[in-house]
């Protein structure tokens, strides 16, 4: 349309050093400005108490928990009493029973579990992502230190309702060196067994995606890692159709919504 475009001129060098310069300090100014009215919000309206009130509110704080503590002892006591009047165990029961016979109170195997490790030359374990630490201390306990064999997978671990903790598991992960044959240090290693001969690319591909997002970070991580991420290793004929996933995410109050990946 008979215009041309406006060329802007070059910035001098020494211009832009006092250019950036005021730009720091202005930055510099503003922080200050900044931390001062932080400090004075905080300050004096959140943290304004005596170290008196402080004090006062955490010593009614910890009595109300020790009458909380001693209210659920009694409560444990009686119930377990009760229970063993009329010869009845369930299954947290058996847990503490077991505990208790094998696991001293320093914390240490018993004499009783020292002579039942005895009996065992190999202990191997499955789904060891569904173990809490009460039973990850029992099959401590009973083992020899290198004669335990637990095998888990974090991503299916479902019985958090009863006390599973997949942590205790991806501890072992993590202290356990990666076993590389003969030459692996040290009595333990972390054997990953990726590889997936059953599923199609596919669903590996989908899986693997929504198990990183949900698991690998943020508030409900439980140590996964790109480790724990399936390996495609299915034989698969060249002509075979690649078969789509799909996903359907369900609301309460918006219906369902479906995707294809």
């Amino acid at each position: 349309n008979g215009y041309s475009p406006i060329k802007l001129g070059t910035l001098k060098k020494e211009a832009k050093y006092k250019a950036e310069e005021k730009a720091v300090v202005y930055a510099k100014d503003n922080r200050k400005e900044l931390v001062k009215k932080l400090r004075e919000i905080f300050r004096d309206k959140y943290f304004c108490y005596s170290s008196d009130i402080v004090r006062a509110d955490l010593l009614r704080t910890a009595s109300f928990c020790d009458m909380l503590y001693e209210v659920l002892s009694e409560f444990d006591r009686r119930m377990l009493k009760e229970k063993l009047q009329r010869g009845m165990a369930d299954f947290t029961d058996n847990k503490r029973f077991a505990l208790s016979l094998f696991v001293g109170d320093d914390g240490n195997p018993t004499d009783l579990a020292r002579e039942y490790s005895e009996k065992f030359d190999e202990i191997y374990i499955d789904e060891y992502q569904d173990t809490d630490s009460v039973q990850d201390m029992i099959f401590s306990a009973i083992s020899k230190g290198n004669n335990r064999f637990m095998v888990g997978d974090i991503k299916q671990s479902i019985y958090r309702f009863r006390g599973a903790n997949p942590s205790v598991f991806t501890r072992y992960k993590k202290d356990f060196p990666i076993y590389e044959g003969e030459g692996t240090k040290g009595s333990s290693a972390a054997i990953y067994m990726s590889e997936n001969f059953r599923c199609d690319r596919s669903i590996i591909d989908v899986s693997n995606g929504i198990c990183g997002y949900l698991f690998g970070k943020g508030p409900n991580s439980i140590g996964y890692t790109k480790k724990d991420d399936l390996v495609f290793g299915k034989q698969v004929l060249p002509e075979r159709e690649m078969k789509k996933v799909k996903i359907t995410a369900y609301a309460s109050d918006n219906g369902a919504d479906e995707l294809e990946m």
